[in-house]
């Protein structure tokens, strides 16, 4: 096995030089003292990117062994990086869906409605992956990245960055289709058409929505002031959320599919309150 990683041409050098696999030329505290264990140091080329790096150990761990060795445990930062994103991998669906659940849920119970928690939903899971193809573009591909101080890109992104940003967009998100279609839905109550509610509901919270997005992006746009990639990271992929959503999907597509859906997005209530406020009031703002 030793003789396969020194052929490696990702590898630089490995210590100890067993000299043809002989485990008596370990010396030193390479080898325990009942000589049951043995530590190899596995010394990558400097060129390789933190991607190579977990490929690397992907293929040591999946390289045959010799009878004779009973197991082989890599270790070191490159190996923390691949369990990490193996881990995340594994556990991000679970966690996606009982976000979107929930969510859908929620909504469903307030709006007494199907379609419009699911476009809810669906447009937060746009807005979403949109700023985490953002970030692969511009951090690990580098395309356009002089404009935020990344140059060439990094080659890799944190593997935690997507499902952060997945759960805090979500949140944050979510606040503005209340703000929004809770006027709306008071608008409908009242006898407003569903075009004329929307219409009502975009005039009293436009302002809202808009404010709160300002100062949302320019707080997550200040953590790319500083010095630790992470948080630029983060920061940027908020930011970059925050933007698409507030200003093209909750102003923009959001209404839009509301008024091509039309009656169904009041399936399967679709009742109106007699003792709701009337749509006159409604225009007015809120007293």
């Amino acid at each position: 096995m030793s003789q396969d990683l020194v052929a490696d041409p990702r590898i630089a050098a490995l210590r100890p030089d067993l000299g043809g696999g002989a485990v008596a030329a370990a010396t030193g505290d390479f080898l325990s003292r009942d000589a049951s264990s043995l530590l190899m140091l596995v010394i990558p080329r400097a060129e390789l990117s933190p991607a190579d790096l977990v490929t690397l150990v992907a293929d040591i761990r999946a390289a045959p062994r010799p009878e004779a060795v009973g197991s082989v445990l890599v270790g070191g930062m490159p190996a923390l990086d691949k369990d990490y994103r193996d881990a995340v991998v594994q556990f991000m669906p679970l966690v996606a869906a009982i976000v979107l659940l929930g969510a859908f849920g929620i909504l469903a119970v307030g709006y007494r409605s199907v379609l419009l928690p699911m476009k809810a939903v669906a447009l937060n899971l746009v807005s979403v992956m949109a700023a985490i193809g953002a970030l692969v573009l511009v951090f690990q591909e580098g395309t356009g990245g002089g404009l935020v101080g990344v140059g060439a890109g990094y080659g890799h992104i944190f593997p935690n960055i997507p499902i952060l940003a997945f759960v805090i967009v979500f949140g944050l998100s979510l606040d503005y289709e209340v703000f929004l279609f809770n006027r709306v839905k008071e608008a409908h109550r009242a006898g407003a058409s569903d075009r004329e509610a929307l219409t009502i509901g975009l005039a009293q919270t436009g302002g809202v929505i808009t404010s709160a997005a300002i100062i949302m992006i320019a707080v997550f746009g200040a953590f790319m002031l500083g010095d630790l990639l992470f948080v630029r990271m983060l920061g940027f992929t908020l930011a970059t959320a925050i933007l698409i959503d507030a200003f093209v999907i909750r102003l923009m597509l959001g209404p839009a599919v509301f008024v091509l859906a039309g009656r169904w997005n009041w399936w399967p209530s679709g009742v109106r309150s007699a003792t709701a406020p009337s749509a006159a009031s409604l225009r007015s703002g809120p007293t």
